[in-house]
């Protein structure tokens, strides 16, 4: 009998904890566009920005730590400053932070909602259809 009851008790502590671990999953949505500072040009069509912020948007963390996101630019990606001014991926090089005594904020618009997150995978081969240079 004590048996039963130990396995039956466990079994309901699995649930509650498989349940309890669903939810935090659940908890982040997609996303359609983010803010962060401008890093750096990787290739000529890959760009890194900070995306911290809505990478720890649903988890509880006092940490500094920080997270990058690639995201792909093409042919139909459109790049300029907040004014308006058409900006190039050449041109864009010279907004990276190694360049600048400051970070240069940016907004990125993705081509589609993604869910980013502090998974690294979530945060590589993001697609743009608009970045935006922030002034």
């Amino acid at each position: 009998m004590f048996k039963r009851m130990v396995l039956f008790l466990a079994i309901i502590i699995a649930v509650l904890g498989a349940c309890s671990q669903q939810g935090e999953v659940d908890k982040t949505e997609p996303i359609s566009s983010f803010e962060g500072y401008f890093l750096s040009v990787n290739t000529s069509n890959e760009l890194q920005f900070d995306c911290s912020e809505v990478a720890k948007r649903n988890i509880n963390s006092t940490t500094d730590e920080g997270y990058n996101c690639n995201v792909d630019v093409n042919e139909n990606t459109t790049l300029k400053t907040e004014d308006g001014k058409g900006l190039s991926v050449e041109e864009l090089k010279k907004w990276e932070i190694s360049k600048l005594n400051q970070p240069q904020k940016a907004k990125v618009i993705l081509s589609e909602d993604k869910d980013i997150s502090t998974n690294k995978k979530s945060r590589e081969e993001l697609k743009a259809s608009e970045i935006i240079i922030l002034n």
